[in-house]
């Protein structure tokens, strides 16, 4: 376990105080080509994003949090209560990174008085409605989906703590018998230790892994295999992984259907090239599964696409891609009836590198769009 606890120096106040530095200057390079004079953030992702990890909620079912930052031209501010204000000052250290921190009564909102006392609300824009602002909640996705350096050590941190915990529960802890429910809650305790949240549980046991491919968690007991997705977050950045293990020896329909899998994966993966259009990706998966003997199931899930602080950015698909860009990550996931293989890779100039990846599983080989890859297992139990 102690590998894996993450180095101070990661996410230290210095490595976000050079993170915040380049997003301010490329967030006010936005503004001026847009002719505004400002943006208004509230939504946890952009907060998360435009303070190097920070959190602005409490419970994180409602989209907007519990404060607000205002990035000028020339400042940048947060609009809280009284509530919030300290914890955001001695935890968040936004006052550390820069921000004019301006807090009021709990009892009645002015965060858009406090904002249009500082700025023209006509030069403004925002992520949520405010007012006469004008709204765009994808102003800053460009921005948002091309990682700086310390995002992406922070994302690799984030991939193998929470690959290698999943896995290490998923062989060690569960045990026919248990409930869908059981397991996703050890899954989620497996990983709070290591500061990451778990925002997506999916668990589906023997009939229910065919039959859903968003199996939500029920009272269903597992007998003999089971299939877990996850999304966990880590400062803002959320990353996806899957796994499956099988209690017994592993049925020849199910290992035939899970190594198709694979190599649809790896040939996608394989055709992503840093300034092509991420659609030749799409096409190619889509080529993958006929030339497999599966040319309708392309159409019975979401094949994946870019990741950052969205479990998906966006959904590569006809009328969704961009060009591939260094400093992207993408998480495609072919699934079949009862099978899927999942994991996060980030773009760089070499080429990619994984960011969730088999730790504790056994490993397979796919030799597929001129490489050898390596791929976790269905473990047996």
């Amino acid at each position: 376990m102690r590998d894996f606890i993450l180095p101070d120096a990661v996410f230290s106040l210095a490595e976000r105080k050079r993170e915040l530095a380049q997003k301010l200057a490329s967030l006010r390079r936005l503004l001026e080509q847009e002719g505004l004079d400002g943006v208004v953030l509230a939504r946890h992702p952009n907060f998360s994003w435009v303070t190097a990890g920070g959190k602005n909620f409490v419970a994180n079912c409602f989209d907007v949090g519990a404060a607000t930052v205002l990035v000028t031209r020339d400042g940048q501010y947060v609009f809280t209560t009284v509530i919030e204000a300290p914890r955001l000052i001695d935890e968040e250290l936004l006052e550390q990174l820069g921000f004019q921190l301006l807090a009021h009564g709990w009892e009645l909102d002015e965060t858009l008085s406090k904002i249009t006392a500082i700025a023209d609300p006509k030069k403004l824009v925002s992520d949520v409605p405010m007012g006469d602002i004008r709204v765009d909640a994808n102003f800053i996705q460009p921005l948002r989906i091309l990682l700086t350096e310390e995002e992406i050590r922070r994302y690799h941190y984030l991939g193998t703590t929470m690959s290698y915990a999943m896995e290490q529960y998923m062989l060690t802890e569960v045990k026919p018998g248990m409930s869908e429910f059981e397991i996703v809650g050890g899954v989620s305790k497996a990983l709070w230790p290591f500061e990451i949240e778990q925002v997506m549980h999916l668990a589906a046991v023997d009939g229910r892994r065919a039959r859903y491919n968003h199996a939500l968690p029920t009272g269903a007991k597992l007998e003999k295999n089971l299939m877990m997705s996850i999304n966990g977050r880590y400062k803002g950045l959320i990353t996806t992984v899957s796994r499956m293990i099988h209690v017994g020896p592993i049925a020849s329909d199910i290992a035939e259907r899970y190594d198709t899998c694979l190599r649809i994966e790896c040939e996608t993966l394989g055709a992503l090239r840093i300034g092509a259009d991420d659609f030749g990706a799409y096409q190619t998966m889509r080529k993958a599964y006929e030339a497999a003997g599966y040319p309708d199931d392309f159409d019975k899930h979401n094949q994946g696409g870019c990741q950052g602080y969205f479990p998906r950015e966006y959904q590569v698909t006809p009328h969704r891609h961009q060009a591939t860009q260094v400093g992207q990550v993408y998480c495609f996931n072919p699934v079949l009836d009862g099978v899927k293989s999942e994991d996060a890779v980030v773009v760089s100039q070499q080429g990619f590198d994984f960011i969730t990846h088999p730790v504790l599983f056994d490993k397979v080989t796919v030799e597929a769009a001129g490489r050898v890859w390596e791929r976790p297992a269905i473990m047996e139990i």
